[in-house]
Order: structure tokens, then C-alpha cells, then sequence
């Protein structure tokens, strides 16, 4: 097809040139980024370099684990069977997904990652004609993405319910404590109570007590 045969100039030369952000050179030479990466920890403490270093090590491993497991059947829909990718293609894809989310971020608006890249992978792969993406694996996507809403409210709701509704071993061993105070208190109230009135007993029975005068 004419885009076909129009994307091997930008493919060629993203595949020449060396496409980097150089982050670092930036932040060296250009005197306000600098300014505002040395004075970062103003407003917001500086993490210690070891804590860095720990998290983009846990980082890592959880990345590499889930790639390595079930990371595939992930990446493998997104970037195969949807639509087809190259890395000028991806480029535009995470270009526009990055837009989407900063600026929904600037209004605070929720957004998924995921929702947003699926949709710039279609917007990519439906410049050719809508036959060009993968219509079914995007039902399927979408699919999974309500139901996982219900399937997690549901089984959240169910592991939470296990410790609200269903009497466990310590709360049981609660309430017999609460019972067996109740029981004690109420018992002392009562020897108190009867000890009283015995004591009560013989003066009244000679008429020595002091009658209460009538506030009628």
C-alpha cells in the first residue's frame, strides 16, 4: 500500500539515527533544569541513594519476573495482534499516550495506561483502513476490561467479608470474656445489694430510721 511504501523514509532514518532523550546533557547545560534538580529536596526530602537504589532493584525483578511468567500474554495481543508495529509506529503510539496522560493529569481525571496505549495502537494501525487492526482482540480486550471491574469488586468484597460477617476464633474467645465479666459484675452488684439490706434490717425492724421528709 502507498503508506507502506511512504513509511520506509522515517523508518530508515529512526533506524540511522540515534533517537535518545539525553536527560543528563540537559539537566548540565541548560541552567533552570539544573537549577531545579539541585534544589529538588527544597520541597520535597531527597530519598537516601541506597533507598533508590533498593527500589529500582525491586523494580526490576518484578518486571523481569512478570515477563517471564505471564508478562507475554500481555505484550503479545498489545503488539502483535492488534495492529501492526514498528518502533516509529510505537514511538507515536507512547508519544500520544504520554499527552493523553499528562494532560489528564493537569485535570485531574483518572486514566489507565493501558486503556490509552490500546487506543493509540488503533489510532496507529487504523490509518491504513480499519481492516488493519484486529477488531475481534480489541472485543476481547475490552471484555476483559469490565469484567475484571466486577470479577475484583466481587472477590475484594468476598475476602472482606470473611473477616466482618464470619465469627472467628478471637472474637469468639471475646465474647466469653465479655460474658464473664458481665456475669462477675453482676454478681458483686448483687452481694453488694443484699449485704446492704441485711444490715438495714434490724434498725428497721426497731423503727430507728430516720423517715425522709415529704418534698410534696
Amino acid at each position: 500500500m502507498e503508506l507502506e511504501r511512504q513509511e520506509d523514509r522515517p523508518q530508515d532514518i529512526w533506524d540511522s539515527l540515534p533517537v535518545e532523550l539525553m536527560i543528563k546533557v540537559l539537566r548540565d547545560h541548560d541552567l533552570p533544569v539544573f537549577t531545579l534538580a539541585e534544589c529538588r529536596s527544597v520541597f520535597t526530602p531527597a530519598s537516601p541513594y541506597s533507598l533508590g537504589v533498593f527500589s529500582a532493584i525491586c523494580v526490576i525483578f518484578a518486571h523481569g519476573a512478570g515477563l517471564a511468567t505471564y508478562g507475554y500474554n500481555v505484550t503479545r495481543p498489545m503488539g502483535v495482534k492488534l495492529a501492526k508495529l514498528t518502533p516509529t509506529r510505537g514511538f507515536a503510539a507512547e508519544l500520544a499516550t504520554t499527552f493523553v496522560i499528562m494532560i489528564a493529569s493537569q485535570f485531574g481525571l483518572p486514566t489507565s495506561s493501558s486503556q490509552c496505549i490500546t487506543g493509540a495502537i488503533i489510532g496507529v494501525g487504523i490509518l491504513e483502513g480499519s481492516k488493519k487492526v484486529n477488531w475481534t482482540q480489541f472485543l476481547k480486550q475490552f471484555a476483559s476490561w469490565v469484567t475484571t471491574l466486577f470479577v475484583i469488586g466481587l472477590a475484594v468484597a468476598a475476602v472482606f467479608a470473611q473477616g466482618i460477617y464470619i465469627p472467628s476464633k478471637i472474637q469468639g474467645k471475646e465474647v466469653t470474656m465479655c460474658k464473664d465479666r458481665v456475669t462477675n459484675l453482676t454478681t458483686k452488684v448483687y452481694k453488694d445489694f443484699n449485704s446492704s439490706l441485711q444490715s438495714y434490717r434490724p434498725v428497721a425492724a426497731q423503727g430507728l430510721l430516720v423517715n425522709l421528709p415529704n418534698t410534696t
